[in-house]
């Protein structure tokens, strides 16, 4: 397969995708041998944070589209997600310029100087 990948007309250029189109969010992964988890669709792009304990708090990016800023708390600790739903997919497109948005989020801790500021 690595071969192949090395070979496609589609890595010949700068910005290239050998993966046009894999960013369907209901399609199948193809490198996934079993069935994936149902309580989000197979490539549902999401952000996530782990937690102390092992287990992580996901924010599924169809969920973030409905407002721009989450305020949460993980661990007792206060923390912002901030989501941009105009940052271009990497694997939309033959060439990444082209691809349509796909967004992108970004967890932090919600302190300033020991304040929890709300957004």
């Amino acid at each position: 397969m690595a071969a192949a990948l090395r070979s496609s007309p589609r890595r010949s250029f700068p910005g290239g995708n050998p993966y046009v189109d894999y960013d369907q969010p209901d399609s199948q992964p193809f490198l996934l041998d079993e069935k994936a988890d149902d309580r989000l669709p197979p490539k549902e792009r999401v952000t996530a944070v782990q937690t102390s304990g092992g287990s992580a708090v996901v924010y599924p990016f169809s969920r973030l589209t409905e407002g721009a800023v989450v305020e949460d708390r993980i661990d007792g600790k206060p923390v912002v997600v901030f989501y941009d739903p105009d940052v271009a997919s990497s694997l939309d497109e033959a060439r990444i310029f082209e691809s349509d948005p796909a967004g992108s989020a970004a967890v932090f801790e919600r302190r300033l100087d020991g304040q929890d500021p709300l957004f």
